[in-house]
């Protein structure tokens, strides 16, 4: 692996950009021109011709490598033009992190996203698929993530929302065969393996189509409604039939 500091300068407006790359092939012939929140994707794709990068210094380790792109930061930290700031060290990881109001003014959701309202393709997907088979994390990776997690405490407190959301019910709608069921999203994804709760929960607050196939929503049920009980063995109350209950989700 080659370890480097790189600068992505745009010729037209002085804007510049700072970062650590890690790279198996030469760095003179390595493409990679950032792919952060900041510097995204269709950000490079607009403003190619004006792009510019410069190779600023290379080291024989990443943990070097996050070093140096640091102190490059904090040298150009009062400079208007740097879109990238340093706020913390954390030679481990990517070597910088940004605070929690950096991220909020330069997250791309919504329509400020360049994928929104879009969705790969087939063969996208499946060359994405290709590419992520066979990762293998190595043995270090796997201590820094256990290091990371051993030993956390969760308050009370946390662990009695963390319960309370896995049990909220839910109305999950199959938008492709117009079935839908009432039950919480970790029980659904027990009988559904390929959906995934975390994200689903997420997808309900936006109002967007999970897979496009599961349109959600929170339950709230009145007293009348006898849907809002229980099974008589504490299965979750259904609407209409289960989701999939034919085989179709």
């Amino acid at each position: 692996m080659y370890h480097y500091n790189y600068k992505i300068l745009n010729t037209k407006t002085g804007e510049f950009y700072i970062g650590v790359r890690s790279c198996k092939c030469k760095i003179e012939d390595d493409p990679y021109m950032g792919s952060s929140s900041i510097l995204t994707k269709l950000y490079i794709k607009e403003h190619r011709h004006d792009l510019e990068k410069q190779i600023l210094e290379t080291f024989a380790t990443r943990k070097l490598a996050n070093g140096g792109e640091v102190k490059r930061l904090k040298e150009v930290k009062d400079d208007p033009k740097c879109i990238n700031q340093y706020f913390d060290y954390t030679p481990d990881c990517t070597g910088v992190k940004q605070t929690p109001e950096w991220i909020e003014k330069r997250k791309m959701f919504g329509e400020r996203n360049g994928m929104f309202g879009k969705h790969h393709t087939e063969e996208t997907k499946k060359a994405i698929s290709e590419k992520l088979k066979g990762r293998i994390i190595s043995e270090e990776a796997k201590k820094k993530i256990g290091d990371f997690h051993r030993g956390k405490k969760y308050s009370q407190e946390t662990r009695d929302k963390i319960s309370k959301a896995h049990q909220k019910l839910r109305i999950i709608e199959n938008v492709q065969t117009n079935e839908s069921v009432v039950m919480s999203l970790t029980d659904f994804c027990k009988l559904h393996p390929e959906c995934n709760p975390n994200h689903m929960r997420k997808y309900c607050n936006s109002g967007w189509i999970y897979h496009k196939t599961y349109k959600i929503k929170n339950y709230e049920a009145s007293d009348g409604d006898v849907s809002s009980k229980s099974g008589e063995n504490g299965e979750s109350p259904e609407v209409d039939n289960p989701v999939g209950s034919t085989g179709n989700a």
